[in-house]
């Protein structure tokens, strides 16, 4: 097993900011874990959803509000570690397919928005309304992000020659 964690650590290349500075820390023992189990990735990514749900629960029935903005966190976090596992068990495991990269986009339609959502109807319940639509705001705009860059195959348009941080006319 310790090989394992070591192989898995080599081979990380975390992209996005929590990915990159937290997850990667949690990944290699979990995936490992996972991997000696023989769990599913698909099983793994499918777990993004009932997080997402409990994410929204937290964010409407708790109300301490202590609480509730640590358990939104939590599971926040969580669900970027599951995000991190499937694809690392996915590889290590040779269980790559088109129909979990195609879940992986699915549950992210539904867990970064919950996140977001949970976050503004937190920020509303504690009476700080524009905090809270400002994360309603964001949870469009991140749902108009993942769609979009869905859809650049429409355009002829890999999403490594779309970026961001990068200007060029098309």
């Amino acid at each position: 097993m310790t090989r394992l964690i070591k192989d898995i650590k080599i081979k990380q290349n975390p992209q996005e900011f929590w990915s990159k500075y937290f997850s990667h820390i949690f990944v290699p023992y979990i995936s490992a874990f996972l991997i000696k189990c023989k769990v599913n990735p698909n099983i793994i990514t499918l777990l993004m959803i009932p997080s997402s749900f409990l994410c929204l629960y937290f964010s409407i029935f708790i109300f301490n509000k202590d609480l509730n903005l640590f358990l939104i966190s939590l599971v926040g976090v969580s669900i970027n570690i599951i995000d991190c596992v499937d694809g690392t068990v996915a590889r290590h495991s040779n269980k790559v397919s088109s129909y979990g990269k195609y879940l992986d986009r699915i549950c992210h339609y539904v867990a970064n928005p919950a996140i977001f959502l949970a976050y503004g109807i937190y920020s509303i319940q504690i009476e700080k309304n524009l905090t809270g639509f400002l994360f309603l705001l964001i949870t469009v705009l991140d749902l108009f992000d993942v769609a979009s860059k869905d859809c650049l195959h429409l355009i002829k348009l890999s999403k490594k020659e779309f970026s961001y941080s990068k200007s060029r006319k098309i």
